[in-house]
């Protein structure tokens, strides 16, 4: 097994001279597999623009956890199939998070869905999904949710036996509760998505 880190200095602004470090980890876990961690600031955006870049590159999520512990920090574990290290490395991951790459069309086989108001963070949408594990599948959800004007705050990403369960805590991009108007789009783009 080998270890990459890497730290990158974030600029929270143009022309602001202190940086903060991102701080990136990559873990061989053998054969395709790697674990990925991630620790600092990111853009409000980060998951859809990874996860579709991941799609557009043929990577699978297989695992992980990210929270939002602060306006614009961030903890971030995933375990990916394909090797990170060789098919992007630590300054192509920076890219990948900051990109708005299309990922491919992706017919999701969504099993159950579930959608329900939480009080954490504030006051979010939780929603649960479980589908026929497919790459791109991140991306198809994320990217319904910020049609309808949401981006994540938590996720929980699982797969086992070819399924994949994903928990999203889901805000506005203001970072304010979630409308109505908002939890009806995003109804209406996960029905587009398969049936739910």
């Amino acid at each position: 097994m080998s270890m990459t880190r890497y730290i990158h200095p974030v600029f929270a602004h143009a022309g602001d001279a202190e940086a903060s470090s991102l701080v990136i980890s990559t873990e061989s876990l053998g054969g395709r597999r790697s674990d990925m961690k991630l620790t600092g600031p990111l853009p409000a955006d980060w998951s859809v623009n990874l996860s579709r870049d991941f799609a557009a590159r043929g990577v699978s999520l297989q695992n992980g956890y990210a929270r939002r512990i602060d306006s614009d920090q961030w903890t971030v574990q995933l375990e990916v199939e394909q090797s990170l290290a060789d098919s992007a490395g630590p300054e192509g991951l920076v890219r990948a998070i900051y990109s708005k790459v299309r990922p491919p069309v992706v017919e999701p086989a969504l099993l159950d869905c579930e959608l329900r108001e939480s009080k954490s963070f504030g006051g979010c949408l939780e929603l649960e999904v479980d589908a026929w594990d497919a790459v791109g599948l991140l991306a198809a959800v994320l990217g319904c949710a910020a049609s309808a004007g949401l981006l994540a705050v938590e996720m929980i990403l699982e797969t086992q036996d070819d399924c994949a369960f994903h928990h999203l805590g889901l805000k506005d991009r203001g970072d304010a509760v979630p409308s109505l108007r908002q939890r009806r789009a995003l109804d209406r783009g996960l029905k587009r998505l398969g049936k739910i």
